[in-house]
């Protein structure tokens, strides 16, 4: 495994972004999130700009962020929306874990020799729960709609399974 220190993009990529149908952020990086953010605030674009994370425990509950084109609302706001909303939210509490600051003992580990924290969890959980967020991803490519999906591994016993949070647009 190799370690890397994120480098903060050109001032070029923003500029244009045109020739993507979609991009995807899978990171967990403040300077991705704030390209993405820029970028979706950026007048004609195109692309749709996706964010997707596990909760770092397990693995097993997973996030989707969509800003569709024609949204010109960062990733970030979409994804603190739907925090608040699921937050307030009773039925879904086995979500709260996604916005929640971790717990010591939580958090990412970091692995000998590299200053990076790295993920734990199971590798088949991370795997599926990866491939859940991309079918829904993919799903909304043909008429992409702006706002948060939701999905938990069956075996974790959460409910809903699955729930889109559609970002309302003032």
């Amino acid at each position: 495994m190799s370690c890397t220190t994120p480098r903060a993009l050109p001032p070029s990529s923003y500029e244009n972004p045109s020739p993507a149908d979609l991009i995807i952020d899978a990171t967990v990086s403040i300077t991705a999130e704030r390209f993405l953010d820029l970028l979706a605030q950026q007048p004609h674009r195109k692309a749709v700009l996706a964010q997707l994370a596990t909760d770092s425990l397990t693995a097993s509950l997973g996030i989707l962020t969509i800003a569709a084109p024609g949204t010109p609302t960062p990733l970030s706001t979409i994804d603190h929306t739907a925090g608040g909303h699921v937050l307030n939210d009773p039925s879904l509490e086995a979500y709260h874990a996604l916005w929640a600051e971790p717990v010591s003992g939580d958090e990412l580990r970091p692995t000998r020799g590299c200053s990076t924290p790295t993920f734990h969890g199971s590798a088949a959980d991370l795997m599926a729960t990866t491939a859940t967020l991309v079918t829904l991803l993919g799903t909304q490519m043909c008429h992409p709609v702006s706002g948060t999906h939701l999905c938990a591994q069956p075996h974790t016993g959460a409910a809903p399974a699955h729930r889109f949070i559609p970002h309302a647009t003032a």
